[in-house]
């Protein structure tokens, strides 16, 4: 006899008429952020349930990712983590992208150069003014959108970051404002240093957002806190709603 608490996987069409694998709907509480792997939700995510997802994948470049450069680089501090998980050994599964494409009316995808993902007009260019001759000046993501491609530029060089690809709030905020509208659900599938959910409460964007690593997990919950001095929280039917005001530092927003 099959366990009742088993899920049940269920064969539906996509967009394309075409089968893929759908787990029992399951609808993500809004404006959370999860310890889990992210194919456990987008498997049981209703489709188009996102607005617009932006995520950052691993790309698959192993030790690459922080290797090469000076102490400049602050990258190298973080070639023991590489050790300890081997999170960029190697690119997401398709069905990753069949899910992220399922769950999400738009995409943006950091690393979208790595992917083989179909050729679409508009995709953006964050210029990371970086000067070291072995790290990426530049970096690509891919967009769902049919819009003249974008040119991004914004430091990269935070010596306490929390993550080997940590980016910027400010990046994230200026792609919020170009892409998408208010009171779109805004999805992270791999948050690492809680950038994008930093900038979704500051631009007042629901979101969702899961990271698989306890301890960058853990970290980009404290890196939140910080961020924010005060937060209010509201229960209705089992979803968690969350406000927050911006700590303001010399007049700039932390």
């Amino acid at each position: 006899m099959k366990s009742e608490n088993k899920i049940q996987t269920q064969q539906l069409k996509d967009q394309n008429d075409d089968f893929c694998r759908f787990d029992a709907v399951v609808i993500p509480p809004t404006n959370t952020f999860e310890n889990i792997d992210c194919m456990e939700m987008l498997r049981k995510c209703p489709p188009k349930y996102f607005d617009l997802a932006i995520v950052d994948p691993p790309y698959g470049l192993g030790k690459r990712t922080v290797k090469g450069g000076t102490e400049k680089n602050t990258q190298t501090k973080f070639i023991d983590d590489l050790h300890r998980t081997n999170w960029d050994d190697s690119p997401p599964p398709q069905e990753y992208f069949e899910q992220l494409f399922r769950t999400s009316k738009n995409q943006i995808i950091f690393g979208g150069n790595y992917f083989g993902l179909p050729k679409h007009r508009c995709f953006i260019v964050w210029d990371k003014l970086t000067f070291i001759p072995t790290m990426s000046r530049v970096e690509q993501a891919w967009t769902s959108f049919d819009s003249p491609a974008r040119l991004i530029t914004i430091n990269s060089n935070n010596p306490n970051r929390i993550h080997p690809t940590e980016k910027p709030i400010e990046l994230y905020r200026q792609i919020l404002k170009e892409f998408a509208a208010a009171g779109d659900l805004i999805l992270d599938t791999h948050v690492g240093s809680g950038s994008s959910i930093i900038a979704c409460i500051e631009g007042g964007f629901n979101y969702y957002g899961c990271e698989i690593d306890k301890e960058y997990y853990e970290a980009a919950k404290k890196r939140i806190g910080r961020a924010f001095r005060r937060y209010e929280l509201f229960e209705n039917e089992a979803v968690v709603k969350l406000t927050a005001l911006p700590i303001k530092r010399n007049g700039q927003n932390l």
